[in-house]
């Protein structure tokens, strides 16, 4: 894929960045709280066919470990032998985990190998594997593949008042950055008209985009 060449303004990178760098552990927590809550989806589903295969049990043993694991590098690893070692929940879960300890690690390719082979029936973790792509694009320099990855994060979300704000200013950033400040005030005046108390200075950033966009 050609790479696509995006000229940011350093203070508009600036402010970006400690914006997102703000957001950044709100984003991580939401992650692995979706994936626990996912888990939890499952087991109250009742997925027989699942939990009782000697893969499947195997893995959640594996993964049960990997889970107590206090030394960081070894928890990675174990993360990472389970995320390649099949395509059951618990293998899934081990992807979404081991994505996002690359991500810390800023190995933005890396993480997204492992994003791109993750599928899961849970719309809020998708919503997160979504997100997190969008984060690796942006660290990889790609904005309008972030742009693809946060609008398949806003349909996924499907209106939940907790994660379209969320995505909606990811989706404001990187507009500003490319001076698209049109759709820089269309998402701020969605999350002013529909989600009003995400941001207390929602405000502040609506005036600029608004005077940018010569509304």
């Amino acid at each position: 894929m050609e790479k696509k060449q995006n000229n940011v303004p350093q203070n508009v990178m600036e402010e970006q960045a400690m914006r997102d760098n703000a957001i950044a552990k709100v984003n991580k927590k939401l992650i692995i709280g979706c994936v626990v809550a996912f888990v939890a989806i499952l087991a109250g589903a009742g997925i027989w066919y699942w939990v009782h295969t000697a893969n499947v049990e195997k893995a959640n043993e594996a993964i049960g470990k990997a889970d107590m694991e206090l030394n960081d590098s070894v928890r990675s690893a174990m993360y990472k032998q389970i995320a390649d070692d099949g395509s059951n929940a618990p293998n899934q879960r081990a992807r979404i985990m081991t994505a996002i300890n690359y991500y810390d690690q800023e190995k933005y390719q890396e993480a997204l190998d492992y994003l791109d082979k993750v599928s899961v029936g849970s719309d809020v973790v998708t919503v997160g594997v979504s997100c997190l792509k969008g984060d690796c694009y942006v660290n990889l320099n790609k904005l309008d593949e972030a742009l693809d990855c946060y609008s398949d994060a806003l349909d996924q979300a499907d209106g939940n008042p907790q994660l379209v704000p969320y995505v909606l200013l990811k989706e404001a950033n990187i507009y500003r950055s490319q001076k698209k400040y049109d759709k820089e005030y269309e998402c701020y005046s969605a999350m002013r008209t529909d989600y009003p108390t995400f941001m207390p200075d929602i405000e502040k950033y609506y005036e600029r985009a608004k005077i940018a966009a010569g509304k």
